[in-house]
């Protein structure tokens, strides 16, 4: 699932794009989407070259009617790269039968046409045609999450299958098994981590350094100890730290981890009572909050003497 959408919009008047900027800007605002509009007229080859190689590009915009430039020569080019399947809107002031002419004539495939004063709705129709996908419950949770959560409820399945047909010795050496060779060893192995931690200030600036964004630690852990190091300073952080700290708050629902956790851990079965578009737009939402906030913050400690 994408936080922002990459657009090119190639115009020779980039003034008469201003308003319709904003609009598109608020529309795929109101779906926890930040849109990345690059405007470049026709002339600026270089930054033209430079965007329509751009990998993450999701929808080119382009104008028919251009100085030194035709619209369908640009979508051809386009098509030359990487961008064989690029969704392109050919628009223009001309009649639609203009442009349907025109588009007939270059043989250009994959092509949305619209007339100028119907620009806006056919970018929405395109957009929200691109949101049906991100919005499946495979790209927000990504496939590893998918997988492991199914794998996960089929082992449960065979465990109430098998259960009900053992014998009571049987689920009694089960039930020992579980507790001394597995939570048991659990505990045996904290208790290993806890005898090895580092002792003096010196070794454990090295541990971290070695091992903050290794297993060793997960994203809870490493926002309650950033949090805790944020609580040291004397700064005007105060409300960027409540807000870095709802992000690993287990008491509320709509914490980024709390929604991650629920989007790994539930069965796809269960999840798609509750997976709906609002979900979707929330995480997003969040996740710009919050990437935001650290931002803010980076960009304060990065400025102190």
């Amino acid at each position: 699932m994408k936080l922002s959408y990459d657009i090119l919009w190639v115009d020779d008047n980039l003034d008469s794009i201003a308003e319709d900027r904003r609009t598109i800007e608020e529309f795929l605002e109101g779906f926890g989407i930040y849109a990345n509009i690059s405007p470049v007229t026709n002339s600026d080859d270089d930054l033209l070259n430079e965007h329509i190689h751009n990998p993450d590009l999701e929808i080119l915009l382009v104008d028919y009617h251009m100085d030194d430039m035709d619209g369908a020569d640009l979508i051809n080019r386009i098509r030359q790269t990487n961008h064989v399947y690029l969704p392109v809107i050919f628009y223009s002031s001309s009649p639609l039968e203009v442009l349907l002419k025109a588009a007939n004539e270059a043989q250009l495939d994959g092509v949305y046409i619209a007339q100028r004063d119907f620009l806006i709705q056919k970018f929405q129709d395109v957009a929200k045609s691109l949101l049906n996908k991100e919005h499946t419950i495979k790209r927000i949770r990504g496939l590893l999450m998918e997988e492991v959560s199914e794998i996960d409820e089929k082992l449960q399945e065979i465990f109430r299958m098998i259960w009900n047909g053992l014998s009571g010795n049987n689920k009694k050496e089960l039930m020992i098994y579980l507790k001394d060779k597995i939570i048991q060893q659990r505990a045996d192995s904290a208790n290993k981590k806890l005898k090895n931690f580092p002792n003096t200030v010196d070794d454990f600036s090295q541990h971290m350094s070695e091992r903050f964004l290794s297993k060793s630690y997960d994203t809870y852990t490493r926002c309650r100890i950033v949090n805790k190091m944020l609580g040291f300073k004397n700064n005007n952080l105060g409300e960027y730290k409540q807000v870095f700290k709802e992000f690993f708050n287990h008491g509320n629902e709509d914490s980024i981890n709390r929604l991650r956790n629920n989007y790994a851990h539930t069965p796809l079965r269960t999840l798609k009572q509750a997976h709906s578009l609002e979900n979707c737009v929330k995480i997003r939402k969040e996740l710009h909050r919050q990437l935001k906030n650290i931002n803010r913050i980076i960009d304060y400690l990065s400025a102190e003497p």
